[in-house]
């Protein structure tokens, strides 16, 4: 789970679960989800970057909206060592 233990100053991978029923009854996986960011403080961060949805359109606009610009992780990876 990135989004769990990342750093504070790293960006937060919007997840999108596309099938409502699906997550939120038959894998309720969401409620799980929800509830650890909750208990840990991480609220704000889940209701803002995850979407449960049963539209395609609002799932591509999410992500869309969400996307990091294009040297964010580039930076990410420079400040690591990784690329020069």
């Amino acid at each position: 789970m990135r989004n769990y233990y990342r750093e504070s100053a790293d960006p937060f991978s919007p997840m999108v679960f596309f099938g409502k029923e699906y997550w939120t009854e038959t894998l309720p996986a969401v409620a799980l989800l929800e509830s650890l960011f909750t208990k840990n403080k991480r609220g704000s961060d889940y209701k803002a970057n995850v979407l449960v949805t049963d539209d395609e359109d609002q799932a591509v606009e999410f992500l869309v909206r969400k996307a990091p610009p294009d040297d964010t992780h580039l930076d990410r990876l420079r400040k690591r060592g990784m690329l020069s």
